[in-house]
Protein backbone atom coordinates (compact mmCIF):
# COMPACT_ATOMS: atom_id res chain seq x y z
CA UNK A 1 0.00 0.00 0.00
CA UNK A 2 2.78 2.40 0.94
CA UNK A 3 4.67 1.59 -2.29
CA UNK A 4 1.56 2.36 -4.33
CA UNK A 5 1.31 5.84 -2.89
CA UNK A 6 5.03 6.41 -3.38
CA UNK A 7 4.54 5.60 -7.06
CA UNK A 8 1.56 7.96 -7.20
CA UNK A 9 3.75 10.70 -5.75
CA UNK A 10 6.50 10.02 -8.32
CA UNK A 11 3.95 10.20 -11.14
CA UNK A 12 2.62 13.52 -9.86
CA UNK A 13 6.20 14.81 -9.60
CA UNK A 14 6.74 14.01 -13.27
CA UNK A 15 3.47 15.78 -14.01
CA UNK A 16 4.71 18.94 -12.26
CA UNK A 17 8.03 18.80 -14.14
CA UNK A 18 6.19 18.65 -17.47
CA UNK A 19 3.79 21.45 -16.53
CA UNK A 20 6.78 23.58 -15.52
CA UNK A 21 8.35 23.03 -18.96
CA UNK A 22 5.42 24.62 -20.81
CA UNK A 23 7.51 27.73 -21.56
CA UNK A 24 10.01 25.51 -23.38
CA UNK A 25 7.87 22.77 -24.97
CA UNK A 26 4.40 24.29 -25.31
CA UNK A 27 1.23 22.19 -25.61
CA UNK A 28 3.17 18.92 -25.72
CA UNK A 29 4.40 19.54 -22.17
CA UNK A 30 0.85 20.15 -20.96
CA UNK A 31 -0.39 16.93 -22.56
CA UNK A 32 2.48 14.94 -21.06
CA UNK A 33 1.83 16.49 -17.65
CA UNK A 34 -1.85 15.59 -17.90
CA UNK A 35 -0.85 12.05 -18.95
CA UNK A 36 1.18 11.67 -15.76
CA UNK A 37 -1.75 12.94 -13.65
CA UNK A 38 -4.08 10.40 -15.25
CA UNK A 39 -1.43 7.70 -14.79
CA UNK A 40 -1.27 8.61 -11.10
CA UNK A 41 -5.02 8.05 -11.02
CA UNK A 42 -4.49 4.59 -12.50
CA UNK A 43 -1.84 3.77 -9.90
CA UNK A 44 -4.17 4.85 -7.11
CA UNK A 45 -7.34 3.14 -8.35
CA UNK A 46 -6.23 0.35 -10.67
CA UNK A 47 -8.84 1.48 -13.24
CA UNK A 48 -7.64 0.35 -16.69
CA UNK A 49 -9.45 3.27 -18.38
CA UNK A 50 -7.04 5.66 -16.67
CA UNK A 51 -4.09 3.68 -18.06
CA UNK A 52 -5.37 3.73 -21.64
CA UNK A 53 -6.17 7.44 -21.40
CA UNK A 54 -2.70 8.22 -20.02
CA UNK A 55 -0.99 6.33 -22.86
CA UNK A 56 -3.17 8.09 -25.46
CA UNK A 57 -2.40 11.54 -23.99
CA UNK A 58 1.32 10.81 -23.90
CA UNK A 59 1.40 9.66 -27.54
CA UNK A 60 -0.57 12.70 -28.70
CA UNK A 61 1.76 14.93 -26.69
CA UNK A 62 4.75 13.63 -28.64
CA UNK A 63 3.36 15.23 -31.81
CA UNK A 64 2.84 18.59 -30.09
CA UNK A 65 6.12 18.69 -28.15
CA UNK A 66 8.00 21.40 -30.03
CA UNK A 67 10.38 24.11 -28.82
CA UNK A 68 8.50 27.39 -28.32
CA UNK A 69 9.79 30.21 -30.55
CA UNK A 70 10.32 33.15 -28.19
CA UNK A 71 10.14 36.79 -29.16
CA UNK A 72 13.23 39.01 -28.84
CA UNK A 73 13.51 40.47 -25.35
CA UNK A 74 11.20 37.86 -23.79
CA UNK A 75 12.39 36.56 -20.42
CA UNK A 76 12.61 32.79 -20.22
CA UNK A 77 11.67 31.08 -16.99
CA UNK A 78 12.55 32.27 -13.51
CA UNK A 79 15.63 30.20 -12.72
CA UNK A 80 19.18 31.43 -12.78
CA UNK A 81 21.87 30.13 -15.11
CA UNK A 82 25.36 30.17 -13.68
CA UNK A 83 24.42 33.01 -11.34
CA UNK A 84 23.41 35.38 -14.14
CA UNK A 85 19.69 35.57 -13.28
CA UNK A 86 16.77 35.06 -15.66
CA UNK A 87 17.85 34.91 -19.30
CA UNK A 88 16.60 37.58 -21.71
CA UNK A 89 16.61 36.93 -25.45
CA UNK A 90 19.01 39.12 -27.45
CA UNK A 91 17.67 42.15 -29.35
CA UNK A 92 16.53 41.49 -32.92
CA UNK A 93 19.21 41.62 -35.63
CA UNK A 94 19.75 44.80 -37.60
CA UNK A 95 17.07 45.28 -40.30
CA UNK A 96 17.64 43.45 -43.58
CA UNK A 97 16.96 45.57 -46.70
CA UNK A 98 16.73 43.92 -50.13
CA UNK A 99 17.93 45.51 -53.34
CA UNK A 100 16.65 43.76 -56.48
CA UNK A 101 19.49 43.75 -59.01
CA UNK A 102 21.60 41.53 -61.21
CA UNK A 103 25.10 40.84 -59.95
CA UNK A 104 28.12 39.36 -61.71
CA UNK A 105 29.56 36.46 -59.73
CA UNK A 106 32.93 34.80 -60.48
CA UNK A 107 32.05 31.11 -60.20
CA UNK A 108 35.11 28.91 -59.64
CA UNK A 109 34.78 25.20 -60.44
CA UNK A 110 37.32 22.53 -59.54
CA UNK A 111 35.82 19.99 -61.94
CA UNK A 112 33.91 20.24 -65.21
CA UNK A 113 30.12 20.58 -64.96
CA UNK A 114 27.87 19.53 -67.85
CA UNK A 115 24.20 20.56 -67.97
CA UNK A 116 21.50 19.89 -70.58
CA UNK A 117 20.09 22.61 -72.85
CA UNK A 118 16.50 23.08 -73.90
CA UNK A 119 17.36 22.15 -77.53
CA UNK A 120 18.85 18.78 -76.59
CA UNK A 121 22.53 19.72 -76.44
CA UNK A 122 24.98 19.95 -73.54
CA UNK A 123 26.52 23.07 -72.01
CA UNK A 124 29.88 22.25 -70.38
CA UNK A 125 31.67 24.47 -67.86
CA UNK A 126 35.40 23.66 -67.78
CA UNK A 127 37.36 23.81 -64.51
CA UNK A 128 38.26 27.41 -63.76
CA UNK A 129 36.45 30.69 -63.12
CA UNK A 130 33.38 31.75 -65.10
CA UNK A 131 31.45 35.05 -64.87
CA UNK A 132 27.79 34.34 -64.08
CA UNK A 133 25.16 37.09 -64.00
CA UNK A 134 22.73 36.19 -61.23
CA UNK A 135 19.45 37.61 -59.94
CA UNK A 136 17.77 36.39 -56.74
CA UNK A 137 14.00 36.44 -56.24
CA UNK A 138 11.88 35.28 -53.31
CA UNK A 139 9.37 32.89 -54.85
CA UNK A 140 7.26 31.56 -51.99
CA UNK A 141 6.89 32.69 -48.39
CA UNK A 142 5.44 29.84 -46.36
CA UNK A 143 2.34 31.05 -44.52
CA UNK A 144 3.18 28.82 -41.58
CA UNK A 145 0.32 26.34 -41.76
CA UNK A 146 2.88 23.58 -41.20
CA UNK A 147 4.85 23.17 -37.98
CA UNK A 148 8.07 24.16 -39.70
CA UNK A 149 7.74 26.74 -42.52
CA UNK A 150 10.19 26.40 -45.43
CA UNK A 151 10.42 29.19 -48.01
CA UNK A 152 11.51 28.95 -51.65
CA UNK A 153 13.46 31.31 -53.89
CA UNK A 154 14.81 31.40 -57.43
CA UNK A 155 18.19 32.36 -58.94
CA UNK A 156 18.17 33.38 -62.61
CA UNK A 157 21.65 32.74 -64.04
CA UNK A 158 23.03 34.00 -67.37
CA UNK A 159 26.31 33.04 -69.06
CA UNK A 160 27.98 33.45 -72.42
CA UNK A 161 29.52 30.47 -74.24
CA UNK A 162 32.75 30.38 -76.24
CA UNK A 163 30.91 31.58 -79.37
CA UNK A 164 29.41 34.58 -77.58
CA UNK A 165 25.85 33.19 -77.34
CA UNK A 166 23.90 33.93 -74.18
CA UNK A 167 22.25 31.16 -72.15
CA UNK A 168 20.12 31.35 -69.04
CA UNK A 169 18.55 29.04 -66.48
CA UNK A 170 16.07 29.36 -63.63
CA UNK A 171 17.19 27.62 -60.43
CA UNK A 172 14.27 27.29 -57.98
CA UNK A 173 15.25 26.02 -54.54
CA UNK A 174 14.64 26.00 -50.81
CA UNK A 175 17.28 27.37 -48.38
CA UNK A 176 18.58 23.79 -48.00
CA UNK A 177 21.81 24.70 -49.84
CA UNK A 178 22.42 27.63 -47.47
CA UNK A 179 21.69 25.40 -44.49
CA UNK A 180 24.13 22.85 -45.92
CA UNK A 181 26.98 25.37 -45.75
CA UNK A 182 25.89 26.54 -42.29
CA UNK A 183 25.97 22.95 -41.03
CA UNK A 184 29.50 22.56 -42.44
CA UNK A 185 30.52 25.74 -40.59
CA UNK A 186 29.07 24.35 -37.35
CA UNK A 187 30.89 21.04 -37.85
CA UNK A 188 34.20 22.79 -38.50
CA UNK A 189 33.76 25.13 -35.52
CA UNK A 190 32.87 22.22 -33.23
CA UNK A 191 35.89 20.22 -34.46
CA UNK A 192 38.17 23.10 -33.46
CA UNK A 193 40.74 22.39 -36.17
CA UNK A 194 41.88 26.00 -36.38
CA UNK A 195 40.88 26.17 -40.04
CA UNK A 196 37.15 26.53 -39.47
CA UNK A 197 35.26 29.14 -41.56
CA UNK A 198 34.64 32.37 -39.67
CA UNK A 199 31.38 32.65 -37.73
CA UNK A 200 30.78 36.12 -36.26
CA UNK A 201 28.12 37.62 -34.05
CA UNK A 202 26.39 40.80 -35.23
CA UNK A 203 28.53 43.12 -33.14
CA UNK A 204 31.86 41.56 -34.22
CA UNK A 205 31.15 40.83 -37.91
CA UNK A 206 33.17 42.93 -40.40
CA UNK A 207 31.43 46.21 -41.17
CA UNK A 208 31.25 45.35 -44.89
CA UNK A 209 29.32 42.17 -44.06
CA UNK A 210 26.78 44.03 -41.91
CA UNK A 211 26.39 46.82 -44.46
CA UNK A 212 25.78 44.37 -47.29
CA UNK A 213 22.92 42.71 -45.35
CA UNK A 214 21.36 45.93 -44.05
CA UNK A 215 21.55 47.87 -47.34
CA UNK A 216 21.97 45.59 -50.35
CA UNK A 217 20.64 42.15 -49.42
CA UNK A 218 19.54 39.78 -52.17
CA UNK A 219 17.20 37.80 -49.88
CA UNK A 220 15.83 38.51 -46.40
CA UNK A 221 14.50 36.07 -43.84
CA UNK A 222 14.23 32.90 -45.94
CA UNK A 223 13.44 30.02 -43.58
CA UNK A 224 14.48 26.39 -43.58
CA UNK A 225 14.15 23.38 -41.28
CA UNK A 226 17.08 21.04 -40.72
CA UNK A 227 16.19 17.54 -39.48
CA UNK A 228 19.65 16.77 -38.06
CA UNK A 229 19.85 15.62 -34.43
CA UNK A 230 23.59 16.33 -34.25
CA UNK A 231 24.67 18.54 -31.36
CA UNK A 232 27.52 20.98 -31.96
CA UNK A 233 29.58 22.40 -29.12
CA UNK A 234 31.33 25.47 -30.48
CA UNK A 235 32.68 28.88 -29.60
CA UNK A 236 31.49 32.05 -31.34
CA UNK A 237 33.71 35.06 -30.68
CA UNK A 238 34.94 33.46 -27.46
CA UNK A 239 31.48 32.53 -26.12
CA UNK A 240 30.53 28.83 -25.84
CA UNK A 241 27.28 27.59 -27.39
CA UNK A 242 25.59 24.25 -27.90
CA UNK A 243 23.51 24.01 -31.09
CA UNK A 244 21.11 21.36 -32.33
CA UNK A 245 19.13 22.13 -35.51
CA UNK A 246 16.35 19.56 -34.99
CA UNK A 247 12.90 21.24 -34.59
CA UNK A 248 14.36 24.69 -35.30
CA UNK A 249 13.62 27.15 -38.10
CA UNK A 250 16.69 29.28 -38.88
CA UNK A 251 16.19 32.44 -40.93
CA UNK A 252 18.80 33.41 -43.51
CA UNK A 253 19.63 36.79 -45.08
CA UNK A 254 21.90 36.74 -48.14
CA UNK A 255 24.05 39.47 -49.77
CA UNK A 256 26.94 39.65 -52.25
CA UNK A 257 30.46 40.75 -51.23
CA UNK A 258 32.48 41.65 -54.35
CA UNK A 259 35.67 42.17 -52.35
CA UNK A 260 35.37 38.68 -50.83
CA UNK A 261 34.19 37.09 -54.11
CA UNK A 262 31.60 35.33 -51.94
CA UNK A 263 28.08 35.64 -50.58
CA UNK A 264 27.61 36.56 -46.94
CA UNK A 265 24.78 34.97 -44.95
CA UNK A 266 23.28 36.00 -41.64
CA UNK A 267 21.43 33.36 -39.63
CA UNK A 268 19.05 34.16 -36.78
CA UNK A 269 16.25 32.53 -34.79
CA UNK A 270 18.28 29.62 -33.37
CA UNK A 271 18.42 28.55 -29.74
CA UNK A 272 21.28 27.36 -27.59
CA UNK A 273 20.64 23.95 -26.03
CA UNK A 274 23.14 23.85 -23.18
CA UNK A 275 20.68 22.11 -20.87
CA UNK A 276 18.10 20.70 -23.29
CA UNK A 277 18.03 17.46 -21.30
CA UNK A 278 16.30 19.29 -18.45
CA UNK A 279 12.51 19.38 -18.58
CA UNK A 280 12.33 23.13 -18.08
CA UNK A 281 13.25 26.33 -19.87
CA UNK A 282 16.32 27.20 -17.82
CA UNK A 283 19.59 27.30 -19.76
CA UNK A 284 17.90 27.47 -23.16
CA UNK A 285 19.04 30.69 -24.78
CA UNK A 286 18.54 32.24 -28.17
CA UNK A 287 21.73 32.56 -30.18
CA UNK A 288 22.59 36.04 -31.42
CA UNK A 289 22.47 36.60 -35.16
CA UNK A 290 25.65 35.19 -36.77
CA UNK A 291 27.41 35.86 -40.08
CA UNK A 292 29.31 33.43 -42.30
CA UNK A 293 30.49 33.28 -45.93
CA UNK A 294 28.98 31.22 -48.75
CA UNK A 295 31.19 30.33 -51.75
CA UNK A 296 29.41 30.96 -55.10
CA UNK A 297 29.71 27.25 -55.96
CA UNK A 298 27.40 26.43 -53.04
CA UNK A 299 24.45 28.14 -54.78
CA UNK A 300 25.11 28.62 -58.49
CA UNK A 301 24.46 25.86 -61.06
CA UNK A 302 22.62 23.95 -58.31
CA UNK A 303 19.05 23.36 -57.17
CA UNK A 304 17.21 21.28 -54.55
CA UNK A 305 15.13 18.12 -54.77
CA UNK A 306 11.93 20.10 -54.19
CA UNK A 307 10.62 23.66 -54.00
CA UNK A 308 7.31 25.55 -53.85
CA UNK A 309 6.43 27.90 -56.71
CA UNK A 310 4.86 31.36 -56.40
CA UNK A 311 1.37 29.82 -56.61
CA UNK A 312 2.04 27.60 -53.60
CA UNK A 313 2.40 24.38 -55.62
CA UNK A 314 5.09 21.99 -54.47
CA UNK A 315 7.36 20.50 -57.17
CA UNK A 316 9.47 17.37 -56.73
CA UNK A 317 12.51 17.06 -58.99
CA UNK A 318 13.87 13.67 -57.92
CA UNK A 319 17.01 12.62 -56.10
CA UNK A 320 19.39 14.28 -58.60
CA UNK A 321 17.82 17.57 -59.72
CA UNK A 322 19.32 19.08 -62.88
CA UNK A 323 19.12 22.60 -64.31
CA UNK A 324 18.40 23.19 -68.01
CA UNK A 325 19.94 26.11 -69.92
CA UNK A 326 17.95 27.97 -72.56
CA UNK A 327 19.44 30.09 -75.39
CA UNK A 328 18.20 33.69 -75.35
CA UNK A 329 19.30 34.54 -78.89
CA UNK A 330 21.23 37.53 -77.56
CA UNK A 331 24.96 38.15 -77.74
CA UNK A 332 27.11 37.87 -74.62
CA UNK A 333 30.73 38.28 -73.65
CA UNK A 334 32.41 35.05 -74.81
CA UNK A 335 33.69 32.63 -72.17
CA UNK A 336 36.18 30.20 -73.73
CA UNK A 337 35.61 27.80 -70.82
CA UNK A 338 31.92 27.24 -71.66
CA UNK A 339 31.29 25.07 -74.69
CA UNK A 340 28.24 23.57 -76.39
CA UNK A 341 28.18 20.04 -77.74
CA UNK A 342 25.62 17.68 -79.20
Amino acid sequence: MVMRWILVGVALLFALINFASYARWGRGALLHGLAWVVFAGYLGSGNQTFLYTAVALYVIGVFFRRPVQRQPGQTIGTGEQEGTGPYTAPPPPLPCVTEEREIEVPLTLDVAVSLPTADGRTLTFAPGTHPVRARFRLMYRDAGQEDFPIDSFNITQRVGDAAGQEWYTEAPMTPELIDEVFTHVLEAQAAGTGEAPALHREETAPEAWREAITRHALLCGVRDCNDSRMIYDLTIDGQPWRVQLKYQVPQFDIAWLPEERAFVARVSGLQDLQRIEQANAEGVEELPACYFLLPPSSLLLRTTTWYTDSEGTRHESGDTPTLTFIPTGAAATPDAGITVSK
